[in-house]
């Protein structure tokens, strides 16, 4: 497995990286990646997760859809369906970039 590219997380807003920490702890992460952004029981992927939807036609509304085509999002999607990233792995990366935002908004060194 890879380790997510900072660069994908570091692009991403920190709502919506607040929303995947949200939702990760809540369970609704897919354990087994499926081709799908929020599946029939609510469990999301990696992007359905940064957006907190609920079901996919909540997603299809959502700035993550209208964004996804050639972005950092389908990349991210991509190497989740394929294996390459897991939910809780990417869960980690998130925190690691909250906790470096949160530091540089308080004009904190680490």
């Amino acid at each position: 497995m890879q380790v997510p590219d900072c660069r994908l997380i570091a692009g991403l807003p920190t709502a919506w990286l607040e929303n995947y920490v949200r939702m990760f702890e809540a369970g609704r992460v897919q354990k087994h990646p499926q081709a799908c952004f929020v599946n029939e029981v609510g469990e999301c992927d990696l992007v359905g997760a940064l957006a907190g939807a609920a079901s996919g036609s909540e997603f299809v509304q959502t700035e993550q859809w209208a964004r996804f085509l050639g972005s950092e999002l389908e990349e991210l999607s991509r190497r989740f369906e394929a294996g390459q990233l897991v939910g809780q792995q990417f869960y980690e990366e998130v925190l690691l970039a909250l906790v470096e935002r949160r530091f540089a908004a308080e004009g904190q060194v680490r």
